[in-house]
């Protein structure tokens, strides 16, 4: 038996039928999904497409409520992966320093690590409101499909504030070395390397009178020692504005 679910005008799953293997023959014996959805459409009309019950293909197996990503040709759950540390932690610090961007215009800030999105989307509400204000947010999203996903569903609506880099950082800031960025804001790889390569990479990129972030600093003995030898490196071109389990520091020197 063949599984095809109906999509709202949405590409949300609206409900999952069974199809006889019969209805999806073609004229050759073999099976067709084309088949299956005109069949589907002459019973119901609306919009139809196959689904795998043992989930071998688009990710997983559909859903009612579930939603289609036609880009990626994958269904994800509606249940959005929870943001909390940003939305009940890191926020305070944003909250705490972010006054002096709000509402400006021509501001250009830089993301490395986004997961779902939501730290991008809060500073495109809450900061980024002046014209030609963005966002630039990478991330590898490597082996996290439903991550990325999520990424471009939550994001959709600010998409012309925010711009996706799906690339390893280091690639991407050794091919930008011509840009310059208000704010940076470090996430991503939490190993010595990754902070030693995105923080050495970043600093050219961050303008004179810049804002860099530095998140989960005291996560642990590795995170702490490596961030804390870069701030070393810089000691003599920046001011600590914030010092804690996230470090912020303003650029004063090129």
């Amino acid at each position: 038996m063949a599984h095809f679910a109906e999509l709202d005008e949405n590409s949300i799953v609206k409900r999952v039928i069974v199809v006889n293997n019969n209805e999806l023959l073609d004229e050759n014996g073999n099976e067709s999904e084309a088949k299956g959805i005109a069949f589907c459409q002459s019973l119901f009309g609306g919009n139809w497409i196959q689904t795998s019950y043992n989930g071998n293909s688009r990710g997983q197996y559909a859903g009612v409520q579930m939603f289609y990503n036609k880009e990626k040709d994958f269904f994800i759950t509606q249940t959005e992966p929870e943001d909390v540390y940003f939305l009940m932690g890191a926020s305070e610090f944003f909250n705490r320093n972010m006054e002096e961007f709000i509402g400006k215009p021509n501001l250009k800030f830089l993301e490395i690590g986004s997961y779902v999105g939501t730290s991008a989307i809060e500073q495109v509400k809450n900061v980024l409101t002046g014209e030609n204000s963005t966002i630039v947010c990478i991330d590898s999203w490597k082996n996290s499909f439903n991550l990325e996903a999520w990424f471009d569903k939550k994001t959709l609506p600010y998409a012309d504030k925010i711009t996706k880099v799906k690339s390893d950082s280091k690639t991407w800031l050794e091919n930008n070395q011509d840009q310059v960025f208000d704010f940076i804001y470090i996430d991503g790889d939490h190993s010595t390397e990754g902070i030693e390569s995105d923080t050495r990479l970043s600093w050219p990129l961050l303008k004179v009178g810049g804002v860099m972030a530095l998140d989960d600093v005291l996560l642990n003995d590795e995170t702490k020692q490596a961030n804390n030898a870069f701030i070393e490196s810089v000691k003599d071109k920046s001011t600590i504005i914030e010092n804690g389990y996230q470090i912020w520091l303003r650029k004063t020197t090129a």
